[in-house]
């Protein structure tokens, strides 16, 4: 059996939710089929994420790309969520 959604998503209980995205089967950023769901802020922070809804599906290999290359799609994702988040509170974004 094709194993679509990691143990930490289980799309059927849509127990995370996302600011950047309604769309739980598609990889937030290479549109390939979804298959876990990335924490946008991590570490300590892992928790405020989900409380925020600071996550967006990806794809393995973009999962992957995330934790291991980092850098410039890690800080595109960061941003993005705070953009969002800052418009939807505050009604603007200074960013």
């Amino acid at each position: 059996m094709e194993r679509l959604y990691s143990r930490h998503f289980d799309r059927r209980s849509m127990k995370y939710t996302s600011i950047l995205t309604g769309d739980y089967t598609t990889c937030y950023v290479c549109g390939k089929p979804a298959e876990e769901m990335h924490h946008i802020f991590h570490g300590a922070d892992k928790k405020l994420s989900e409380k925020l809804g600071c996550m967006v599906p990806l794809c393995r290999a973009c999962h992957n790309r995330v934790h291991h290359e980092g850098g410039e799609l890690d800080w595109e994702l960061k941003e993005e969520a705070q953009r969002v988040y800052l418009i939807r509170t505050f009604g603007r974004c200074y960013l």
